[in-house]
């Protein structure tokens, strides 16, 4: 009986201590056996990582629950700065998103020495214990990563949209998985993306200090910044070629002059001139044909929304020799202009001119014609006048001797004791005739 009775007492102590108990915490007395703490894995950590340790309870929300890490070995490790490897705190049970709820506790490794570590969780109001291990190892050291962008345009302007590209950039023993930008515009950093290209537009001209911070897949960070200066719109800029800028042409045969368009500032609009005259409006156009000669000016006029620009070249047309060039007087009048005769280069043999030659075969006329008329008959006279010796020497008896005498050989003779009244008596042979006789001839 007395047995019996021992064993009565003892169940109903036990009870009381669960009623206490339940009224202490107000828990249901015999719910104590159904909570529980378990620690989630937590591996192998590095030295200066930030990791956080987490476990999964049934406890009440608002509980409070001890989280404590200490080294495995039997005496607490230090580091050599004297600093405790290990760490403790206090957290909360978070509201329930089911019949469990995720506790963690935020822990920096940075002051861990190299070994295990045991990690104990209990909660302050109930009889309830997880535990679990980890090890920590030397740091490895990671490198960062590097970031880089480009953007274009270079010099973009107000309201036109600029491309930022990061592809550039490279990771550390990992790879990037994020970027994020700042884009001066009071906002920060964006939020990250994994896409390293992004389109901006600026609205006002100034310089913007343009950010990019990149991630890798090792959590390591890294920033860069660069300067972007945005300008206000302008009009585009006129600007061609010209090729050839002078040469020869006819109305046969035109000088084609090519032209190429060199203008930027983003030109929409295109007027091609020769002249004053508009000839084109085409992006496309590629020359002109000239045939008038002189100096003929192409002009080019290009536009945006901004506004325009203008550019002139001047182009030279020459006249070809030998060929008829029409030409322009200032009212509009069309006149011919007569060929320039350029003379040939002088003919000469043995330094004498080929012209001289020509005037052989008149020379040679000339002679023949002088001969004709000595020799024809005169008046009354059958066929031509011939030679009389006989009545030249009778007729010269007649005559006093005279002071001079050339006879039929060239020969001149003078009179003994000087001439007082000279006379020339000639022999008709040699063609010359005494004086009195061309007087007779000339009454004839």
């Amino acid at each position: 009986m007395s047995s019996i009775r021992a064993g009565q007492a003892g169940i109903l102590s036990r009870i009381i201590v669960i009623v206490l108990v339940a009224f202490i915490t107000g828990e249901p007395a015999f719910a104590q056996a159904d909570y529980f703490i378990e620690v989630v894995p937590v591996g192998t950590r590095h030295i200066g990582e930030k990791i956080i340790i987490t476990a999964t309870t049934n406890l009440p929300p608002g509980e409070a629950v001890l989280f404590e890490v200490r080294s495995a070995m039997p005496v607490p490790l230090k580091s050599r700065t004297g600093e405790f490897s290990g760490a403790s705190g206090t957290v909360t049970v978070p509201p329930r998103a089911g019949r469990t709820s995720t506790v963690g506790f935020d822990l920096d490794l940075s002051t861990f020495k190299p070994g295990n570590y045991q990690v104990t969780v209990q909660a302050v109001k109930h009889q309830v214990t997880g535990s679990g291990m980890f090890s920590v190892e030397a740091a490895i050291i990671l490198e960062k990563p590097v970031p880089s962008f480009t953007f274009s345009p270079l010099l973009p302007l107000v309201n036109q949209p600029v491309t930022f590209n990061a592809s550039c950039s490279t990771a550390g023993q990992g790879r990037i998985i994020s970027y994020r930008w700042d884009l001066d515009d009071g906002r920060g950093f964006t939020d990250p993306s994994d896409s390293p290209e992004i389109l901006h537009t600026f609205g006002t001209a100034g310089t913007f200090t343009i950010g990019l911070e990149v991630t890798d897949s090792n959590k390591q960070q890294a920033r860069t910044y660069h300067r972007v200066q945005v300008g206000l719109p302008s009009p585009p800029i006129a600007d061609f070629s010209l090729s050839p800028e002078n040469g020869y042409a006819s109305q046969d045969i035109p000088l084609e002059v090519a032209v190429s368009d060199r203008s930027t500032g983003d030109p929409v609009t295109w007027a091609w001139s020769v002249d004053g005259r508009v000839v084109s409006e085409s992006r496309t156009f590629s020359g002109y044909r000239f045939t008038e000669t002189g100096t003929h000016t192409v002009g080019l006029t290009v536009g945006n929304k901004y506004g325009t620009g203008t550019k002139e070249r001047n182009v030279t047309v020459f006249r070809p020799a030998g060929s008829e060039v029409e030409t322009t007087t200032p009212v509009g009048t069309v006149i011919t202009v007569p060929p320039t005769v350029i003379p040939p280069e002088t003919c000469r043999i043995f330094t004498i001119p080929c012209e001289w030659f020509g005037l052989i075969p008149l020379g040679a006329a000339v002679v023949l014609a002088y001969r004709y008329l000595k020799e024809r008959p005169k008046k009354g006279e059958d066929g031509p006048r011939k030679h009389d010796p006989e009545k030249s020497v009778r007729k010269s008896k007649e005559r006093r001797p005279p002071d001079v005498t050339i006879d039929a050989r060239g020969g001149i003779g003078s009179v003994a004791g000087g001439p007082k009244n000279l006379d020339i008596h000639l022999d008709s042979e040699a063609g010359i005739e005494h004086p009195d006789m061309v007087k007779k001839k000339g009454g004839e």
